[in-house]
């Protein structure tokens, strides 16, 4: 396991959410949509977070993520005050910033907003940057 796979990936986002207070669960099959499920006795809010890792199209990736989120999610996830769905990306691709760059016309048409959906990327060292609905669309 070794960054930016997605099992790399997926840790540092559940390491992330653990830090900051989240009983932070990896949901282990490959069946499962999301990847990674938390929550906290003092938060309102439970992340469920679709995890990916690197791959030779970031726009294949990208729709991917988005359209299993979508399959996931309630009607009643969008726009909810107690579920935050989110998308995870390595940071980096072959030492670019490609997943971000790629997000610029990905998100097209309101995409994030609509779906109330947030974006993690992860650096190489652990770092997880959140972009929320409208940090993405203003991109």
């Amino acid at each position: 396991m070794s960054y930016p796979d997605e099992d790399a990936v997926q840790e540092f986002v559940i390491e992330f959410l653990r830090s900051e207070g989240f009983d932070a669960t990896d949901i282990d099959t490959n069946r499962d949509i999301p990847d990674v499920v938390a929550d906290a006795d003092d938060s309102e809010v439970a992340w469920y977070i679709e995890v990916k890792g690197e791959n030779r199209s970031p726009k294949d990736r990208v729709y991917t993520a988005i359209g299993q989120v979508v399959y996931g999610m309630s009607a009643d996830s969008t726009r909810s005050d107690t579920e935050r769905w989110a998308v995870a990306f390595p940071e980096r691709r072959d030492g670019r910033n490609q997943y971000l760059d790629y997000f610029d016309s990905a998100a097209a048409g309101g995409m994030f907003e609509l779906l109330d959906l947030y974006l993690l990327l992860v650096a190489p060292d652990g770092d997880v940057e959140i972009f929320t609905p409208a940090d993405v669309e203003a991109r």
